[in-house]
């Protein structure tokens, strides 16, 4: 579940509050799988996969709305 969050995450990082909303949940949900699985002695790759895709969404979402909130403050005057 957190990877498909945090896949649905990246594909929208152009449209800046949806990717963010749909990346964190994903990094969220992924680290407590991670967290789980690890302390039961299990190994998921899916889930660190989750935290890594979700982290690189959010971190591009996030520098897509400064971008964006830069161009519409130079176009606003």
């Amino acid at each position: 579940m957190g990877l498909v969050l945090s896949g649905s995450g990246a594909l929208f990082t152009l449209l800046c509050s949806v990717g963010i909303i749909l990346a964190i949940p994903g990094v969220i949900v992924s680290a407590i799988g991670w967290s789980k699985s690890r302390s039961s002695g299990f190994k998921n790759g899916v889930a660190l996969a989750g935290i890594i895709v979700g982290g690189a969404a959010a971190a591009l979402s996030l520098i897509s709305l400064i971008v964006f909130g830069l161009n519409m403050r130079d176009l606003t005057g």
